[in-house]
C-alpha cells in the first residue's frame, strides 16, 4: 500500500503527509481568521446601528456557541469537524460582508 496516493497523502509517514498538513493547517487558518474579522466587523455594524443580516447572526453564534462548548467540555476537538458546513455557509456570508460595495464607501 506504500506506493498508494492517499498512502502518501494521509499516513503520518508518508511522502507527502507534512506538506499536505501545512496546506490543510493554512487554509483551516483562513478561514477562522476571515471569520474573525468579519465577526468584528458585523460587532461594529451593530454597535453603530447597522443592520447586519439574520443569518449571518446566525451562522455568529451557532459557531461561538458550539466553539465554547468544546472549550470547556471537550479534551479532543475532533467533534469540530461537525460544524464545518456552517463554517463554510458563515465563511461566505463574512467574505460578502466584509467586501460589499458599501464597506470601502466610509
Amino acid at each position: 500500500y506504500e506506493n498508494h496516493i492517499l498512502y502518501k497523502i494521509c499516513h503520518p509517514f508518508g511522502t507527502y503527509y507534512w506538506r499536505c498538513s501545512q496546506l490543510t493547517f493554512g487554509f483551516a487558518m483562513s478561514i477562522y481568521i476571515i471569520y474573525l474579522l468579519g465577526t468584528i466587523k458585523a460587532i461594529i455594524d451593530i454597535i453603530k446601528g447597522r443592520k447586519i443580516s439574520g443569518f449571518m447572526l446566525l451562522c455568529d453564534v451557532a459557531f461561538i456557541g458550539y466553539f465554547m462548548f468544546l472549550i470547556i467540555w471537550e479534551a479532543n476537538n475532533r467533534q469540530l469537524y461537525n460544524s464545518v458546513p456552517l463554517m463554510l455557509v458563515g465563511l461566505t456570508i463574512h467574505m460578502y460582508h466584509l467586501l460589499k460595495k458599501e464597506a470601502f464607501q466610509h
